[in-house]
């Protein structure tokens, strides 16, 4: 079968690859350590705000595979423990497609209170496992502020993956 290179299809492919460049800028901005005066270092969870978003509203465009050699490449580049930001993510992944139903028919509200219970389990998962792969356990302080402050940064990411979702070509499946 021939390639189609149609403008159309080109166009479609352009908009499907914006949640995926996005995705690795949210990972990027995941792994940059913001200093807050009296807090110390916070590491918003953008990742997990953009996984969550797509797995509630187009699971297809984050398998569990993608969020996996995300999370693999964010321990890479990070010099964290390997695994543990690809365990939380595939994770999170799994969790939220498995009440994709539940969650497509809630208001907003619910929506945000479901990802803070996930960005909390996260945190907890993410101070646990570095502790044991270390056999340190850090202070958990730094971890519960990057907590909230990614459950509090997440209506203004999910505004925008939001604006980005109404470009997206329609999908024509039904809920899985």
């Amino acid at each position: 079968m021939a390639a189609d290179f149609s403008r159309k299809s080109i166009e479609r492919a352009a908009r499907l690859s914006v949640p995926h460049i996005m995705l690795f800028l949210m990972a990027a901005l995941s792994m940059a350590a913001v200093p807050v005066p009296g807090a110390g270092i916070v590491k918003p969870f953008f990742v997990l705000m953009h996984v969550y978003y797509w797995s509630v509203n187009r699971p297809r465009l984050v398998p569990p595979a993608l969020c996996f050699f995300t999370g693999l490449a964010m321990d890479i580049l990070s010099g964290g423990a390997l695994g543990v930001n690809a365990i939380i993510l595939v994770a999170a992944q799994w969790t939220t497609q498995a009440q994709r139903r539940f969650l497509t028919a809630q208001p907003f509200i619910t929506l945000w209170a479901v990802f803070g219970l996930i960005a909390l389990a996260a945190g907890g998962v993410q101070w646990a496992l570095t502790g044991l792969a270390g056999m340190n356990w850090p202070s958990p302080a730094p971890g519960i502020i990057s907590v909230a402050a990614t459950f509090f940064l997440f209506p203004f990411i999910a505004l925008l993956l939001g604006a980005v979702h109404h470009i997206l070509p329609v999908a024509h499946r039904k809920l899985s």
